[in-house]
């Protein structure tokens, strides 16, 4: 024999008729799992309406407090439409002109959701444009090409912020440094840039495509991976290297 599915509805009835039988409330409401004070509003709304009582009320609330009055939301829509370039706060200006001082005018924010609600908010559409990097140049042999990137950045314990900066080999991937800096400033790279390239002196040698290497780093350079401040650090960069041969 199958189990028997009660509504919520047919439970309340079984309660108010076991009420009316003379069990007492407190029991009822222990066997029902509701409260004393859930029992007697039970009750109390099947004593006023009935069975109808016994159902569940709509929750919605009978009226709004900070409603806006359909004639004020009217007059908004109408005056947008007679000034299309009009905006809320232009709106709301003319209102605080128009109406009486009694009549509480509406915010900005109100009256934008009001033409937005109306379908009178046009949205700019941003086009958001795809940056593109520079190209790298491939080094086929080890020593012909050298990388070089700040690999993100990490909190010391003295809360003070480290950002490796590596200089490698593009063939081979050898790592020829990896500094530790305080910043990304251009100045303290060209520092480590120094040191990478008298140690590959002493032991490799210069890169082979010399150009080329310099002319990888100070692309990469440009790309943000160094900050400073105004303009032409491409053309800085790339007169360091060459400079320094």
């Amino acid at each position: 024999m199958p189990w028997k599915e009660r509504s919520i509805v047919e439970e309340r009835m079984r309660f108010v008729l076991r009420l009316k039988d003379g069990e007492s409330m407190a029991s009822l409401c222990r066997e029902f799992g509701i409260s004393r004070v859930t029992g007697y509003k039970i009750f109390e709304r099947y004593k006023e309406c009935g069975l109808e009582g016994l159902t569940d009320r709509a929750r919605t609330p009978y009226r709004y407090a900070n409603k806006l009055p359909a004639q004020l939301e009217a007059m908004i829509v109408s005056m947008r439409r007679e000034k299309p370039t009009w905006g809320a706060r232009k709106l709301r200006d003319r209102l605080l002109r128009k109406l009486p001082n009694d009549v509480r005018i509406p915010a900005c924010s109100t009256i934008h959701a009001i033409l937005d609600r109306h379908g009178l908010v046009t949205r700019q559409r941003h086009s958001r444009t795809k940056t593109e990097g520079t190209p790298l140049s491939q080094g086929l042999a080890p020593n012909a090409l050298w990388c070089t990137d700040y690999k993100g950045e990490f909190m010391l314990g003295d809360k003070r912020y480290c950002y490796p900066l590596t200089v490698s080999d593009h063939a081979s991937r050898y790592l020829l440094l990896c500094e530790a800096m305080e910043s990304v400033k251009e100045q303290g790279a060209f520092t480590a840039f120094e040191e990478a390239k008298s140690t590959s002196e002493l032991f490799l040698g210069l890169p082979t495509s010399d150009s080329l290497a310099k002319k990888a780093l100070a692309e990469l350079l440009s790309e943000g991976k160094v900050q400073r401040t105004g303009k032409g650090i491409k053309d800085d960069v790339y007169r360091y290297f060459l400079a320094r041969g």
